[in-house]
């Protein structure tokens, strides 16, 4: 479980009032609000702590860390500009609980006097795989030479993991939209196609160059997660090798560690040895291994049509329930979206009461994007830089929500129009 706490930063003020100030991150949080009003704060302030959360665990940053490296930190995602001397941040995560501004803030003093805090539980890391799936993402598709722009480092890291997941040739060949796609390694191009045309990415809509790489690197990254122990080993990086060995000298001793060593060796080269040495190491090597994905999406129904964003929401939910501890965190502007959450989680309500019911449910929704209501939460930000969790109907995720209160909105002043025209015609 992770909370997130803001106040005074960018264009959110006293954030929630309720739960302490604390907004829950449990497996599917949506944050949905005017432009401007702070959804993407959020998600990439969450981003930027899971990140730095990571890299104390994996040791390539200390305790020690800093107020002034945590804001050059934020540039990453451009909210480096957000912060003012009434910014109070906080992140409670299983690992760690961040703290930024709750201390006076003395210039050229570091360490945790200076406004930036870290307390560590000692309790277990679950390594994670982060992804950022920015709103600027249809940039990477519409752009006809994208390896010659200067890319922000956020919309470049994506760009790296949407290459990678391009040479999967089969995430290509189960795109969510009835159209075909092919990558060529050597031009590095993707082409859209049927049996009526064959079009560079670059020429197709706006809603196939967003939809895209969203959708394959959800699937790429989710696909990563579920990948075999000894196959994990080998992708350890060289760092990471000499902090394992590092481990393993400390945890063993001289005496001993000879033979994990010759374990871990063994691993690499990919033989499968399924002894209790073999098991013990595994165990030992838990945190090398990423075994939960946090994806957070911009907009995912961005340039799609209403039935195209519930496809995409089916695949996004599928990924999130491809591992128990993979979590989903979309900000979103859709009034479309917040229902069919309701639908998704009634589905399982009704087949926790009985498993029978599953092949008249899944006419309805796809049975893999059923989710638990207990794990949704739903937060609204507004102009006023305020931060309001949605009470849920019938512990349903409601949809008496803003987005659906315009539409309503708009039909009852077409209804008065009606009204109007009925007057004058008598």
């Amino acid at each position: 479980m992770a909370y997130l706490k803001i106040k005074n930063f960018g264009p959110i003020k006293d954030g929630l009032k309720t739960n302490d100030g604390f907004i829950k991150l449990d497996r599917l949080t949506i944050i949905y609000g005017e432009q401007g009003s702070g959804k993407s704060a959020i998600s990439k302030l969450y981003s930027t702590f899971l990140w730095l959360e990571k890299a104390i665990c994996k040791g390539s940053v200390g305790l020690n860390f800093t107020r002034e490296q945590f804001e050059e930190l934020c540039k990453n995602q451009k909210i480096d500009k957000f912060f003012n001397i009434d910014t109070k941040l906080e992140f409670k995560s299983e690992k760690f609980h961040f703290k930024y501004g709750y201390k006076p803030y003395r210039k050229g003093v570091l360490g945790n006097d200076d406004g930036f805090s870290v307390e560590n539980s000692n309790a277990d890391y679950i390594r994670t795989k982060i992804v950022y799936v920015p709103s600027e993402r249809n940039l990477l598709t519409a752009c006809e030479n994208v390896e010659h722009l200067k890319l922000s480092p956020m919309l470049s890291l994506f760009n790296d993991r949407y290459s990678k997941a391009l040479e999967d040739k089969d995430l290509l060949n189960d795109f969510v939209l009835p159209i075909k796609a092919k990558y060529d390694i050597l031009t590095k191009r993707v082409q859209i196609y049927s049996d009526k045309y064959d079009l560079p990415i670059n020429y197709a809509s706006s809603g196939i160059q967003s939809l895209l790489p969203l959708s394959i690197v959800s699937r790429y990254l989710s696909k990563s997660i579920e990948a075999d122990v000894y196959k994990n080993v080998q992708s350890l990086t060289s760092f990471e090798e000499d902090n394992i060995k590092k481990k393993l000298q400390r945890k063993y001793g001289e005496d001993s560690v000879q033979d994990y060593f010759e374990s871990f060796k063994m691993m690499k080269m990919g033989v499968r040895r399924e002894n209790d040495i073999d098991k013990e190491l595994i165990a030992a090597l838990k945190s090398y291994f990423n075994r939960r994905f946090v994806n957070i999406v911009e907009e995912p129904e961005q340039n799609l049509y209403p039935d195209t964003q519930i496809k995409v929401i089916d695949e996004l939910l599928s990924c999130l329930n491809s591992n128990e501890l993979n979590k989903l965190i979309i900000t979103t502007h859709s009034p479309y979206l917040i229902p069919y959450f309701a639908l998704c989680a009634k589905c399982k309500e009704l087949l926790n009461k009985d498993k029978k019911l599953l092949s008249k449910l899944k006419k309805i929704v796809p049975p893999a994007s059923f989710v638990d209501n207990s794990v949704i939460n739903i937060y609204k930000t507004d102009v006023n830089g305020n931060i309001k969790q949605l009470k849920p109907a019938y512990n349903l995720p409601s949809s008496r929500n803003g987005l659906n209160e315009a539409l309503e909105s708009q039909n009852e002043k077409f209804a008065k129009l009606l009204e109007l025209e009925d007057d004058i015609d008598g």
